[in-house]
């Protein structure tokens, strides 16, 4: 996997973030807009994700400079859960969504370009809460 500045990075824990800075030695990414703390059970330290390239490489699972190339079924986009994804007729990339997850019907399309925020199966899974019967 290619890694380098500018390329968001989804982790094999479920987190995603952007590279800002650095080089292949200690990348430095851009975690101000998550709780890394809470999601990731691996070690880092501030700003700089990585204390070696190796580390950093054996924990990135897909690395891309589009965000959209980083999401996958069962995430979810702007609050809506991912049940596909398609192309648009001007050719931009869009994710497939369900539109009304509480009755589970109805599909929705969100274009690229309106993606604002995304959410991974895997974050879901670390903070839900199971009830016992």
């Amino acid at each position: 996997m290619n890694l380098e500045i500018g390329k968001y990075v989804r982790t094999c824990n479920g987190t995603i973030f952007k590279i800002v800075g650095g080089n292949e030695d200690k990348w430095d990414i851009d975690i101000s807009y998550s709780c890394l703390s809470r999601l990731e059970d691996e070690d880092y330290t501030s700003y700089a994700y990585n204390k070696n390239n190796s580390f950093f490489k054996a924990l990135a699972k897909k690395a891309s400079h589009e965000p959209i190339d980083l999401i996958e079924v069962g995430d979810y986009v702007n609050g809506f859960y991912v049940i596909g994804f398609d192309t648009l007729e001007n050719g931009e990339n869009a994710v497939i969504v369900n539109a009304d997850i509480t009755y589970g019907y109805g599909m929705g399309v969100i274009p690229e370009k309106e993606i604002y925020s995304i959410a991974t199966n895997e974050n879901f899974s670390k903070i839900e809460y199971e009830i016992d019967d």
